[in-house]
């Protein structure tokens, strides 16, 4: 403390100051006498009875009671219509005098504690002249500042800052602590008081103060510090302070101190925030002290502090440290008197040379300074705290957001690149704000982040579990959000290992599903084990929705584990479907890498793995030539053929698949009918026959018919016929085929060996016959539809006439009704007449015919009439005769005319 005696101790004492004039101090203002208290109107009696004395200790005397007055009159308003001409001089000379007689004439400790014993009650002069200093230089009023500077408050002020670092433990000085840092910041608000610091050197013992240790109960004084300083550079950052700052070494020998580890990192984050606020105000003027930070490899000391004091901060005080230190550096981003200039990034295939780059919106949340940005960048990289890295992420976050030009400014560092390379190391909350800092790239900026999705490719080769789940989630929405970046996803790699995922996936699957058989109830009632609800699947048919084990597991995955593995699975197959859609080039990659035999391998599992598999053999079939499209839908029905009889729900689902191909390709229909689709489809129909037959493969029925649901036979049987009428629909070359070389004779035979008319509900098979003879499935329930429609297949209707004596009598009556209901329409009946449907009802039901007292008899004899009518074959002639004859006579045709050819 000898610098403190020796400035205290020597000759320099306060300046004369001319009296200052009543304009300043006891400004003229216009009042009524209405507008001056009663207590104003005293204290001004006072302050004029305090002038009238002669001698100082009269004055001193008087001083307290003056004070009292002083401050409750004026606590909330500044002081006015007093005169201060003599009071503020006496005041300012006998505060600083009090305080250096204290502090020079005792040991440094003691000095302190009794200039804290002056400042603080009992003491009646101590607190109320830190009270009344404070009114009077708050105002900003040059003439008491002038005052106040002549008087060397300011620096006596500092210097007893300095004292109280060294105070002892003592409660009760919150009082002295508040009244003290009021009047200090609030005189180093004003330009004189900084430039008497400047004067005595004081400014730059604020540098040392902020760096010097001190014990843990005088913390809220080094705290001070830090706030006078800030008010500095908020206020008074001038060229000269610049200057003094710079050329007396305040940087340099700030730093160093904070190098030597003097005192507890806390107080070197105050320190450093500190010197980072002087350093970020001095550049609206000069870079001469962010040069000199630069210079004395202050950035390369900034990141290794923090990193070697991530993991020893733990408590809530030291993590709010922490964040006003990173909040310090986000800032020192901003410094800088040159503004960096934004560029396209070279080497991007998908960004030209015209992109629009966005313009700064304001030149205070533009970036200027990349070293402080790297300081971030190196945290990020290097530490392993979670709250430490969480604080940077978001700090990374608010600079893009501030200003869009920033991510330009900075990209050529490939900061998000690195930091999605270590994305999968991170804890999810973090992997979280990573892919929302990508996000923002591409969704907001509109920009293609080709290093950073190369990065993301070479992650997922190496990752696995909830990590992949994000980073496919954020693919899907970058390739819905702009389909080009099904293209991006190409070129940088991601295609390729996601196909590698399914290969890998594929393999799980099959390895845990070896040797459990597909037939089981669940597939027969509709029941799919992945879709239901664990209530009824038995433990082989789960296994055949997921996999049991995992890549580099010892055992069984748990229930997490297993569904974060179902989770990954839907949304690879989400993404790759996306990436193949109307992508034919993706189509090649993803076939050329192995993924269309790995997808045709998946359809017999379970619904979680099927309903995937077959979005993307559809893809496949969309987005391929002819040739490879018709060995894909090939491949797919060959699949259906092979799978057991009992497995209606596999075959249901990939009927559905060929169904909406049908609707989103009509070509399709061609590749169908080249691969022998009328065939495969209707050869499901056979094998129905085999569903309660036992065989080698399966020695004993797995289930009884009567034991299922016959809605999920009788469906799929729906689902063949809606097939076969899509297959048919606009199409007259299948139509050809069908009625040519497939013939519905083969309909017909499938459908009796399959034995479904009689074992089943018969009126909903021919319902579906009919439905697939005037193409209106799906309208099948609207009122009146039968006498709306127009037949197109009539073969289907022969086909059910041929099938209808196999169904009960009552079934057969509700059809015939049917058929009376569609040939009211004469176009009906002169299509049905075109395929001897005339002579099918002859040959079926010529019995019931022949017997007029028949049920069937009226409705048939009817239909005779109403098709007969426009056209009969010579066959149906000779028949409708020949069971004439066996009547006895001819039947009543109506008397129509009838055309025989």
């Amino acid at each position: 403390m000898d610098w403190f005696r020796s400035i205290v101790g020597s000759s320099r004492t306060p300046k004369e100051v001319p009296a200052p004039t009543r304009g300043h101090l006891e400004p003229e203002e216009d009042f009524a006498l209405g507008d001056i208290s009663l207590e104003l109107t005293r204290l001004r009696t006072r302050f004029f009875d305090y002038e009238l004395l002669e001698t100082n200790e009269e004055k001193l005397a008087r001083m307290p009671e003056l004070l009292q007055a002083f401050c409750e009159q004026f606590a909330t308003s500044p002081p006015r219509m007093v005169p201060l001409s003599m009071f503020a001089p006496q005041l300012m000379g006998q505060f600083v005098k009090e305080i250096r007689f204290r502090a020079s004439s005792h040991s440094t400790e003691q000095a302190s504690e009794a200039v804290a014993a002056f400042l603080s009650p009992p003491n009646d002069f101590g607190p109320l002249a830190l009270r009344a200093l404070h009114i009077l230089v708050r105002g900003g009023d040059k003439t008491l500042l002038q005052c106040a500077t002549a008087n060397f408050l300011p620096s006596t002020l500092i210097k007893t800052l300095y004292l109280f670092y060294d105070l002892p433990p003592q409660p009760k000085r919150d009082a002295m602590h508040a009244s003290f840092s009021d009047l200090v910041t609030g005189l180093c608000r004003h330009k004189a008081a900084v430039e008497e610091l400047i004067a005595s050197n004081d400014l730059e013992r604020l540098f040392e103060l902020i760096a010097t240790p001190c014990p843990p109960h005088n913390r809220c004084w080094k705290a001070l510090t830090a706030q006078t300083l800030d008010t500095i550079a908020k206020h008074c950052m001038r060229d000269e302070v610049i200057e003094y700052i710079h050329r007396r070494e305040c940087v340099r020998r700030c730093l160093a101190a904070c190098r030597d580890d003097v005192g507890s990192p806390d107080e070197v984050v105050d320190a450093l925030s500190a010197l980072f606020s002087i350093v970020r105000e001095s550049c609206t003027r000069s870079a001469a002290l962010l040069d000199s930070f630069s210079a004395l490899n202050g950035y390369t000391y900034l990141s290794d502090f923090i990193t070697d004091i991530e993991n020893k901060w733990t408590s809530a005080s030291d993590q709010a440290a922490l964040l006003r230190l990173i909040s310090a550096v986000e800032q020192l981003v901003y410094c800088g008197r040159e503004d960096l200039a934004p560029s396209v990034p070279q080497g991007n295939p998908f960004v030209d040379e015209h992109y629009p780059m966005p313009q700064p919106l304001s030149p205070k949340h533009c970036v200027r300074n990349k070293y402080a940005f790297q300081v971030l960048v190196n945290l990020f990289m290097k530490a392993s705290n979670t709250f430490l890295l969480q604080a940077v992420l978001d700090a990374v976050f608010d600079i893009f957001t501030r200003d869009p030009v920033n991510y330009f400014i900075l990209e050529s560092q490939h900061m998000l690149a690195r930091f999605v390379d270590r994305v999968d190391t991170l804890d999810p909350s973090l992997r979280e704000c990573v892919f929302k800092l990508l996000e923002y790239v591409v969704c907001t900026l509109s920009f293609v982040p080709f290093t950073e999705l190369f990065s993301l490719g070479v992650m997922l080769r190496r990752a696995s579990g909830d990590v992949c789940c994000m980073a496919l989630r954020t693919l899907v929405k970058f390739i819905t959000f702009e389909s080009r970046y099904a293209d991006v996803c190409r070129e940088a790699g991601i295609v390729d290992v996601l196909v590698d995922r399914l290969l890998k996936y594929a393999h799980y699957v099959k390895e845990a599903n070896a040797g459990v058989v597909l037939s089981t109830p669940e597939e027969d009632t509709g029941q799919d084990p992945a879709d239901s609800d664990g209530a009824t699947a038995s433990a082989p048919a789960a296994r055949v929705a997921r996999p049991m084990v995992s890549e580099g597991s010892e055992g069984p995955l748990t229930a997490d584990q297993d569904q974060i593995l179902l989770d990954e699975h839907y949304l690879l197959m989400e993404c790759l479907v996306l990436l193949l859609t109307e992508n034919r080039r993706n189509v090649e990659v993803f076939r050329n890498n192995g993924g269309s035999r790995a997808v045709f391998n998946m359809v017999p599992l379970a619904r979680s793995c099927r309903h995937h598999a077959l979005r993307t053999i559809q893809q496949l079939i969309l987005d391929s030539d002819a040739s490879k499209a018709t060995d894909d839908l090939g491949t797919l029905l060959e699949v259906m053929q092979s799978l057991p009889p009992t497995t209606y729900g596999v075959k249901i689902d990939i009927l559905r698949s060929i169904l909406r191909l049908f609707s989103q390709s009509p070509r399709v229909k061609s590749y169908f009918a080249e691969v022998q689709g009328f065939v495969y489809v209707i050869s499901a129909l056979v094998a129905l026959s085999d569903s309660n037959n036992t065989s080698d493969m399966f020695p004993e029925p797995r289930v009884s018919f009567s034991d299922l649901k016959a809605g999920r036979r009788l469906e799929l049987v729906k689902t063949i016929f809606e097939t076969l009428t899509m297959a048919l629909k606009d199409n007259l070359m299948n139509k050809e085929i069908l009625a040519t070389e497939v013939r519905y004779r083969m309909l017909v035979s499938s459908l009796r060996v399959s034995n479904i008319v009689p074992s089943t509900r018969t009126d909903q098979v021919f319902q579906y016959m009919l439905c697939m003879a005037g193409e209106f499935f799906g309208h099948e329930h609207e009122p009146d539809i039968l006498q709306r429609v127009q037949i197109v297949n009539p073969m289907a209707v022969h086909a059910l006439v041929e099938l209808l004596p196999l169904a009960a009598p009552a079934v057969q009556a509700q059809v015939l009704d049917c058929l009376l209901l569609l040939t009211q329409r004469e176009a009906n009946c002169q299509a049905l007449s075109t395929c001897e449907v005339v002579g099918a009802l002859l040959a079926r039901f010529g019995r019931a015919l022949q017997q007029a007292r028949n049920p069937l008899h009226p409705a048939l004899l009817t239909l005779v009439r109403r098709i007969g009518a426009h056209r009969l074959s010579p066959a149906e002639l000779r028949a409708f005769l020949r069971l004439a004859h066996v009547a006895g006579g001819a039947p009543d045709l109506g008397g129509t005319t009838t055309t025989t050819t």
